[in-house]
């Protein structure tokens, strides 16, 4: 389906009536066997929004609904758990301030936010555990303005590998990458070169 703006989301249907809407910069993973965890970033705002919705709960939408301002998502249903983890955050570790109750059964979520404020660092890596709240932050200085066209050129989806540890990436006009367990480039390969 797409939108006015001609911008795709993803639907969730039951009994073929749409449910659940989510935009392009939005994201959802089942957190348990019967809650959703929904994220993306909140507009102005520099927050990265974090929402999980009850399966049960989620009723047909109506015709024309919209997202509340700023959320990359549109339900016929409330949230049973929100909240907001600033983008922008230094580098390092942030104890126990982001819990989900619904994503308790989680170990990690991997979450692409802005990096460190006032660095020319456009993304950092957010290593996410929703079950103490605990937040690691990986800012990746090789994507910047400098080395890269961030208006034409963004990460767009991380992930880790469970056996090594290794995060890889991948985005919009940009080659897949690949980082260390720490969010560090691994020593045998350098930062991908910027597409033409």
């Amino acid at each position: 389906m797409e939108d006015a703006r001609g911008l795709s989301y993803a639907i969730l249907f039951r009994d073929a009536a749409p449910v659940l809407q989510v935009a392009i910069y939005g994201r959802v993973l089942a957190a348990d066997s019967g809650h959703l965890l929904l994220w993306g970033p909140l507009r102005p705002n520099g927050v990265l929004v974090v929402e999980t919705f009850a399966l049960g709960t989620l009723e047909p939408m109506e015709k024309g609904m919209v997202a509340e301002t700023g959320v990359p998502w549109i339900a016929a249903a409330h949230p049973v758990g929100h909240l907001q983890i600033p983008e922008g955050l230094p580098a390092g570790r942030c104890d126990r301030l982001y819990p989900a109750q619904a994503g308790s059964t989680l170990d990690e979520v991997l979450l692409l936010a802005e990096g460190p404020t006032g660095s020319p660092t456009t993304t950092s890596v957010y290593s996410w555990c929703p079950r103490d709240g605990t937040v690691d932050v990986m800012p990746q200085p090789w994507f910047n303005s400098t080395a890269f066209d961030t208006t034409y050129q963004w990460i767009t989806r991380v992930m880790r590998n469970r056996k090594n540890r290794h995060i890889f990436g991948d985005g919009i006009r940009i080659p897949p990458f690949e980082l260390d367990a720490d969010g560090a480039w691994l020593r045998r390969g350098g930062p991908p070169v910027p597409s033409a």
